[in-house]
């Protein structure tokens, strides 16, 4: 059964089809690719219709294309201006909890790696606790500037 990391985070539950029988099939927050759900008595026949095995769902969270997951920490590439790394500023992070405001110190350098508790995936069977969000800070330079701008990072350039 294929989940996306939103399905993963929050729980999710899918119709599936089986024979003639519907079954509802429902995951936890935390749900994660490879883990096996177990379905007693939904599988196949045995010798009569009262004894029938298990049905096993193997779960496959999607990629997606703004969070990567390692276990129950999610990592994310953050764009920041040039201005705000330098100077600092507040900026405003998608999180799959909603939206957070993060402080860029100044003096912020490109690759910087920025660690938020609990912001990650939720611990399966523990709903609680979570996983870290880490954020990669991309710093994001000017590529075409103005001839007034040029002049101040050439003046800024001759004081540094």
């Amino acid at each position: 059964m294929e989940i996306s990391l939103e399905e993963a985070y929050t729980g999710t539950s899918r119709i599936i089809q089986l024979d003639n029988e519907k079954l509802r099939v429902t995951t936890k927050p935390g749900a994660y690719t490879d883990q096996q759900l177990r379905i007693k008595s939904k599988g196949a026949k045995g010798s009569n219709e009262s004894n029938r095995g298990d049905l096993f769902v193997r779960i496959r969270v999607k990629e997606n294309p703004k969070f990567i997951r390692k276990g129950n920490d999610l990592y994310q590439t953050v764009n920041v201006n040039l201005f705000d790394a330098v100077l600092g500023n507040e900026i405003i992070v998608e999180t799959l909890s909603g939206k957070l405001k993060i402080k860029i110190t100044a003096g912020t350098q490109n690759g910087k790696t920025i660690r938020i508790k609990g912001k990650g995936m939720p611990i399966y069977e523990k709903a609680t606790f979570f996983g870290d969000l880490y954020l990669l800070i991309q710093v994001q330079i000017p590529e075409n500037i103005n001839e007034k701008q040029k002049k101040l990072f050439e003046e800024l350039k001759a004081i540094s």
